[in-house]
């Protein structure tokens, strides 16, 4: 079992620790635009820019690859630290937010989940994380 002392130090390496420097994403200067690109494209999701932005890819058997693949999603979902945007006004400016599963990614910006786009601004990072961790991560 897992004590309560490794379990923080868990979802801090989760949240905090540096993973490997993605640079996928685009300039915040450019974000009007990409917002219009986005809403015209995926009209009935929600659009949200974020940045300093985690891309978590999840560790999962052959077994729960294919529950995945079953559902239409890829084992990966996004964290960001700041929420610059939100079409639906669902968060704040400056919250944290936490994705659904992927469904794909475009134009190296857009990850899109089954019912939002999220605009990836500036740099950000991707690491392997457990899914159970995530999972537990209430925001």
């Amino acid at each position: 079992m897992t004590s309560p002392n490794d379990a923080i130090q868990e979802f801090a390496g989760m949240l905090y620790s540096p993973g490997i420097d993605c640079d996928f994403g685009v300039d915040e200067s450019l974000l009007q635009v990409v917002i219009e690109i986005a809403r015209g494209r995926h009209p009935n999701r929600a659009v949200r820019a974020v940045k300093n932005w985690m891309w978590w890819d999840f560790e999962v058997s052959e077994k729960d690859l294919c529950r995945f693949e079953e559902n239409g999603v890829k084992p990966a979902m996004l964290f960001a630290h700041y929420l610059i945007w939100d079409s639906r006004g669902h968060w704040s400016e400056g919250w944290n937010v936490k994705s659904t599963p992927l469904v794909r990614f475009e134009e190296n910006c857009f990850f899109i989940t089954r019912n939002s786009v999220y605009i990836l601004v500036g740099s950000g990072s991707r690491k392997t994380v457990d899914p159970d961790l995530v999972v537990s991560l209430q925001l």
